[in-house]
């Protein structure tokens, strides 16, 4: 048995057994190394999808949500990974990835029986989204900023800000609304 296999029946069972999402897809990186499941559910109020990747090695290194209703919170999602003492009491880093065991999987449900605390605020110009910033409930204080204007580097530190261009609209989206929590139990 392929040492993901333990990671993968598990987080199958979590979400399409348990939460009526749909694998649609399986496949292998490109460097080969790991394997990248995604499933998707459309029954919520928005769309979303959850891409879970583990290495060869056994370890789960991802669990990514993403809805084409929350770019910001894409780009986050994008850049964050499990750590081998991530669910440790008290937490810590170490090498990427989290081994099969019961501390780790009871971490990894608690991710999903939360779902995504916290709010995106989108700046649009002419229907066409300029800004994000990603607030996190019970995290740190600032927000994650992404500009998505296709402003050069220099128009970007020496111009106006997203915020202050005429005609921006926004919008306020309850991340817990499109990544609500989840039944692991």
């Amino acid at each position: 048995m392929p040492l993901f296999a333990k990671w993968k029946g598990l987080i199958v069972y979590l979400l399409e057994d348990r939460n009526n999402y749909v694998r649609t897809s399986d496949a292998i990186s490109l460097t080969n190394d790991s394997a990248i499941l995604t499933f998707e559910r459309d029954s919520f109020k928005f769309k979303n999808k959850i891409e879970v990747t583990i290495l060869d090695s056994g370890e789960l290194i991802a669990l990514r949500f993403s809805s084409p209703m929350t770019l910001g919170y894409n780009e986050f999602s994008f850049g964050e990974y499990f750590y081998s003492l991530q669910f440790q009491t008290p937490s810590s880093y170490g090498k990427p990835g989290l081994e099969y065991n019961e501390v780790n999987i009871e971490g990894v449900k608690s991710i999903l029986k939360q779902g995504v605390k916290g709010k995106e605020v989108q700046y649009f110009k002419e229907g066409k989204m300029l800004k994000s910033e990603v607030h996190f409930e019970g995290r740190v204080s600032f927000p994650y900023k992404y500009d998505f204007s296709e402003r050069t580097f220099w128009q970007k530190v020496l111009g106006k800000k997203v915020v202050d261009f005429e005609n921006i609209q926004s919008r306020i989206i309850e991340l817990n609304e499109v990544f609500p929590p989840l039944f692991v139990d």
